[in-house]
């Protein structure tokens, strides 16, 4: 069985702490035996209650895939299964609409109040499989590669600071789903606040020198607190500040050969 570390933190951007505006990302994840799930959710700017709609989003997918499964593990463990499970992280961004569509009409808010993004990846035995809707990125490092790959890639709209929401009717338009096969070593997913010096945006591709520094600090510190500790402290710290005043969500998760290690995220 494959043994995880995880370590995932969302902080509030300078411009957001200017305003008095709470942090508007979200992160979440589980696993379950072998499988991995990640998602990562950043509310839109101008919604009123982009807080409500990213923790809502990251919630619902994390459980509607644990469902799923639970329901179909032969999905997990055979590439067979995987169109199935690429249908399920579909399933799941409808249902975290339908969950954003339910509490604005509970709260008697507009739906564009509770506009987000959000990003899956599901990871088990020799294969992944990702979803994403809007910006952020998800990157990762498997068996064979050299550093770090795009799994996927942050949509802009005309403008840099425009992307798409999973409230917007037309959100499959821009869902991005995939199967990337393969055994994964380590995998990143971030929101758009961590773009800036995560990706490349010449040529699209990561920035291998920043994960591989982060990766090792990973492979190296079993301690949870320590990570998360220091993490926090990266994403909140100046030198990133200086490229995005945004928030800023980053979930590292990497595999650990160590049989005692940790068999759960932390």
């Amino acid at each position: 069985m494959k043994t995880w570390r995880c370590t995932g933190a969302s902080v509030v951007g300078q411009g957001h702490e200017r305003f008095g505006t709470p942090c508007q990302d979200a992160h979440a994840w589980a696993q379950l035996n072998d499988i991995l799930i990640l998602t990562s959710a950043d509310g839109a700017g101008s919604a009123k209650h982009a807080e409500w709609g990213s923790a809502l989003a990251v919630e619902t997918a994390v459980e509607h895939l644990i469902t799923h499964i639970l329901a179909r593990p032969e999905d997990h463990t055979s590439k067979k299964g995987t169109g199935r499970l690429l249908d399920a992280i579909a399933d799941a961004f409808a249902a975290a609409r339908d969950a954003a569509v339910e509490l604005a009409d509970s709260k008697q808010v507009a739906l564009r109040d509770l506009a987000s993004t959000l990003l899956v990846a599901v990871v088990s035995g020799g294969f992944m499989a990702v979803g994403q809707v809007g910006d952020g990125a998800i990157v990762g490092s498997l068996d064979g590669d050299e550093g770090f790959r795009a799994i996927t890639k942050p949509f802009h709209g005309r403008y840099i600071n425009e992307t798409a929401f999973i409230t917007q009717e037309n959100y499959t338009d821009y869902l991005q789903l995939q199967v990337i096969e393969g055994e994964v070593r380590e995998i990143a997913v971030f929101s758009d606040g961590f773009e800036t010096v995560a990706i490349n945006y010449a040529t699209g591709q990561p920035n291998s020198a920043l994960f591989n520094g982060l990766f090792q600090f990973m492979n190296a510190t079993p301690e949870t607190a320590i990570r998360l500790e220091a993490l926090r402290r990266l994403l909140s710290g100046e030198r990133i500040a200086q490229k995005s005043d945004d928030d800023k969500t980053v979930i590292l998760a990497t595999c650990i050969d160590d049989a005692n290690a940790e068999q759960r995220c932390a």
